[in-house]
């Protein structure tokens, strides 16, 4: 996820490293998914009963939204003054995603049309779908997942919701800081969950497609809250053990909450079931974040350096797990076959996990690092580096 030298204006090394480590906690996703390919790979014996025991990665993704409110927040507020401020966040932001997503996007194009495989595809030509997916455009049209690379609904959500974000910030920025806008964000956050139920009664729709950004808007609001409630720097000073049970807590709430989704495979139904739901996922992810940074030991967790750098490296995990997962899936049955469960279910989720991370490293350092241009690169050095705790 991206990092603004604005984050520092508190002077805690420790609420930076926050921000960047946290992402490996949406590593939910690649685990799930090193789940759900074994169990369609044709296996019998109760592998959909364990594959239902697993939370859905769609926690992960969720802790990502509310991570990128958490993240613009301060772009958002502290800018609207200032000339051209939208405009250098379209930068900033756009930078920061585009280049490694349309490199990976255009990459499974080119597989996926060279190689035949169209189990995704659709009615729709390959091309057409690639056109809408440059432009973040695949869930709106097609209401359907990526015929490339399925997760990247979620970048496309993301993205639609930058593109709204400025409208946001001028908003906030008529409001004074603290609690006013804590309460503002708050109840623009419930009326996009009431209007994502109410809407979901009447279409059935799937949150993850056309109107995914209405369905998950109220994580990033989320996240931008939890961030006005450090407005105040020494806030970010408090300590206690009580909040590492929280954050324990909150940790086990978001597999619990997991699991839920995937028994109803993302699809509650709308109304007060989806209100319950995302009250829910909203409540452990705010836990997970007040304890992450309160938490004695879960803020030094979260600060390790090798927790941090693969935090950086998440967005290029996230970006090709499920192209190696998919891989990996293809050629492994012909060379190591597995026909018994605990066979399945370790070594499968060992290798497909250790190899999507692995790939995605090699991805960061060769492709996403090169093209960054938000993240400065002394930055980067101190992310991947260890550094006393400040305070």
């Amino acid at each position: 996820m991206p990092i603004y030298r604005n984050w520092m204006d508190c002077g805690r090394w420790r609420y930076c490293r926050f921000s960047s480590g946290m992402p490996h906690c949406a590593f939910a996703v690649t685990s799930i998914s090193s789940t759900v390919i074994p169990s369609r790979g044709g296996a019998t014996h109760s592998l959909t009963n364990l594959y239902f025991a697993f939370p859905h990665g769609e926690v992960g993704v969720a802790l990502f939204f509310a991570l990128s409110g958490f993240v613009i927040a301060p772009s958002l507020t502290t800018r609207p003054q200032k000339e051209h401020w939208a405009r250098t966040f379209y930068r900033r932001r756009f930078g920061r995603i585009y280049p490694p997503y349309a490199i990976t996007l255009l990459s499974c194009w080119a597989i996926v049309a060279g190689l035949g495989l169209t189990r995704h595809a659709g009615p729709d030509p390959l091309g057409y779908a690639a056109i809408l997916g440059l432009g973040f455009m695949n869930g709106i049209v097609r209401d359907t997942p990526s015929p490339f690379n399925p997760p990247m609904w979620s970048l496309e959500v993301e993205a639609q919701f930058y593109i709204l974000a400025p409208l946001i910030g001028v908003g906030l920025a008529r409001v004074r800081a603290g609690p006013q806008r804590i309460v503002l964000l708050a109840v623009f956050a419930g009326l996009c969950v009431a209007a994502s139920a109410m809407l979901d009664v009447r279409l059935g729709f799937d949150g993850r497609f056309r109107f995914g950004l209405l369905a998950h808007a109220h994580l990033f609001l989320i996240g931008m809250l939890l961030r006005e409630r450090y407005h105040h720097p020494g806030r970010l000073a408090v300590r206690h053990t009580g909040y590492d049970t929280l954050f324990l807590a909150s940790l086990a709430g978001m597999i619990f909450v997991g699991r839920e989704i995937t028994r109803v495979d993302t699809r509650f139904g709308g109304g007060w079931a989806d209100v319950a739901a995302q009250a829910a996922l909203s409540i452990v992810i705010i836990g997970t974040f007040l304890g992450g940074i309160h938490g004695p030991r879960a803020s030094r967790l979260l600060a390790n350096r090798w927790v941090g750098a693969l935090g950086v490296m998440s967005f290029s995990i996230y970006l090709i797990h499920i192209v190696v997962m998919e891989a990996l899936a293809t050629i492994l049955p012909r060379i190591l076959p597995m026909t018994v469960t605990w066979q399945l279910y370790v070594v499968w989720i060992l290798l497909l996990s250790g190899s999507a991370t692995l790939a995605g490293m090699a991805f960061f350092l060769t492709v996403e690092r090169p093209t960054l241009v938000s993240l400065p690169r002394t930055m980067l050095r101190q992310m991947l580096s260890p550094r006393r705790e400040v305070g």
